[in-house]
């Protein structure tokens, strides 16, 4: 893979995390417009949106790589190196979870099997949104909370992954909303109503990955 010459002399982990995050929110934004282009009638971009999101998810795990690289000069005292392991660990499932979404869409070619709760599912994606923003806002702000105080940090982290919860918790209503429906009245082929379930599990894996990355980073930073 290529690498940019200027992103070679970045030795700071926490710049690199920042970009990290960066990529992982525009692989969200990307596949919300993939998925709303893809429950519309005539939806011709698709595939191109998905390669793209391909490509930054690619990016975003070299990002990663660079991250571990350069951990031998983060300073032990600012933030906890096995915590960011993990924290990238949790945060590279994002990408992956997104990734195997638009891999499952890409199977069923047909978006009229939807019409019963396509509604539901377009209010499902943009509520996944939500969370993924809140997360990778907060990494982008790390610099910054780690040279406040420490009262000042932990509360602004607090708050901030409070907010996060709640928004996949409302991401989750949105899920079960589908659920219900599809038992409630079930599509009259078996086929369509275990492929839509699994499409409603493989977007729940996004808002998980989500919620664990931002415990992992508020244990990190507090």
């Amino acid at each position: 893979m290529h690498i940019p010459l200027l992103s070679r002399f970045i030795t700071d982990p926490l710049i690199e995390l920042k970009q990290h995050a960066e990529k992982v929110r525009e692989c969200i934004w990307i596949f919300q417009e993939a998925s709303e282009c893809y429950f519309s009638e005539n939806c011709t971009t698709f595939t191109e949106l998905r390669d793209r999101l391909y490509e930054i998810s690619l990016k975003s795990k070299t990002n990663r790589i660079k991250i571990k690289d350069h951990l031998p000069k983060l300073n032990s005292k600012e933030i906890n190196k096995t915590y960011l392991l993990v924290y990238l660990y949790e945060i590279n499932g994002i990408t992956d979870s997104i990734e195997a979404v638009m891999d499952w869409l890409q199977l069923q070619k047909q978006p009229g099997i939807y019409a019963m709760v396509e509604k539901e599912f377009l209010l499902l994606i943009d509520a996944v949104i939500n969370p993924v923003e809140e997360l990778t806002t907060m990494v982008g702000e790390i610099k910054k909370l780690i040279k406040s105080s420490p009262a000042k940090r932990r509360k602004k982290i607090s708050k901030t992954t409070a907010n996060l919860h709640k928004q996949c918790q409302e991401a989750i209503k949105a899920s079960n909303m589908i659920k219900q429906k599809l038992f409630l009245k079930p599509p009259k082929k078996q086929l369509d109503i275990i492929y839509m379930l699994e499409l409603t599990a493989k977007i729940e894996k996004i808002i998980y990955n989500t919620e664990k990355s931002a415990e992992v980073l508020h244990i990190m930073l507090v």
